[in-house]
């Protein structure tokens, strides 16, 4: 797939305010959008051992959950596939993949890289939801949802179980991907929050 080039993210109307904790590592806070970019993550992190961090979210809320969806529709185009239908309400959400359009198994995929970036597509919504909260992506979040669980079947055939990297490199292609891409997620967000409905142009 060739897609490693690093992408620039887009400045928002909303700015976030960075404060460095060392040379080496700054957060982010704020409520407002991206303002930054995430570079691809490097394929010597796929077996790396990381803490797994929490990112909770008090209330139902129809535009987190929108920016959710909007992640899995826009992490699915990025990889070659049809804009999905998807829907979303404060208290849940869904994205339908279109019928036959699950990427062939990789013949080959020694690192597991393949692997890793597609499970980023189930990582995407949390992302998404990270990157629209202005919060810092520390290292692999590990939130008990259907997603996640999707996201650990697939890593573990190639990683075993609760592999850490794998999860992480995941969650970081999908901040690149997003990131990248993130006018596309407010386009298809704001759509959901209107309507409740993502139906993509036929």
């Amino acid at each position: 797939m060739g897609l490693k080039p690093r992408l620039q993210g887009t400045v928002s109307d909303r700015r976030l305010t960075a404060r460095t904790r060392s040379t080496a590592d700054a957060a982010y806070s704020g409520c407002g959008e991206l303002v930054t970019s995430f570079d691809y993550p490097p394929l010597t992190t796929l077996h790396r051992v990381w803490s797994w961090e929490k990112f909770t979210v008090a209330n139902p809320s129809l535009e987190r959950m929108a920016h959710h969806e909007a992640g899995h529709v826009v992490l699915l185009e990025w990889m070659g596939l049809e804009s999905p239908r998807a829907v979303a309400a404060a208290e849940a959400g869904l994205t339908y993949l279109p019928e036959n359009s699950t990427p062939p198994a990789a013949p080959s995929d020694p690192t597991g890289e393949l692997t890793a970036m597609a499970a980023a597509m189930f990582h995407a919504g949390l992302m998404a939801e990270l990157l629209h909260a202005g919060a810092p992506w520390h290292g692999p979040i590990h939130r008990l949802q259907d997603d996640h669980l999707r996201a650990e079947a697939l890593l573990s055939e190639v990683f075993g179980a609760h592999a850490t990297g794998a999860h992480a490199f995941a969650q970081r292609v999908a901040l690149h991907v997003l990131a990248s891409r993130w006018v596309r997620v407010q386009e298809v967000a704001a759509q959901l929050v209107a309507s409740g409905v993502w139906v993509p142009a036929s």
